[in-house]
């Protein structure tokens, strides 16, 4: 439907679209997220300094901290953190023996790889 196009009968045009995603607490980005998530295994959760630099990749792409948690369930070590940014929901992970893993949006995902060179 064209931009200045007024929705047909059961149809909802853009600002309604927008506002059902609002309803539901989330944006145009989150919501077309869902369909392309990848999860990328940075590297070992021992490699110094690790964590810290995905973290920085992550920002550098505009993306801050929402929450953040760690937990300790028998010999695992966990460091969770789920980030928001203008290209959806981006969660970085550290457990041990699994190592960092970044999973969120294939296009985001391939940028913070790239970063890390």
């Amino acid at each position: 439907m064209p931009a200045n196009a007024a929705p047909r009968e059961g149809e909802s045009g853009p600002k309604e679209q927008d506002a059902e995603l609002a309803l539901k607490g989330e944006t145009q980005a989150e919501a077309s997220e869902a369909a392309e998530v990848e999860s990328w295994n940075a590297g070992p959760e021992y490699e110094e300094g690790l964590f810290v630099r995905v973290a920085e990749a992550a920002h550098a792409l505009g993306y801050r901290v929402k929450a953040s948690e760690s937990a300790v369930v028998g010999s695992q070590d966990i460091l969770l953190c789920e980030l928001a940014g203008p290209e959806g929901r981006l969660t970085l992970r550290a457990e041990t023996y699994l190592g960092v893993t970044v999973t969120g949006p294939r296009e985001v995902v391939a940028k913070v790889r790239q970063r890390l060179g």
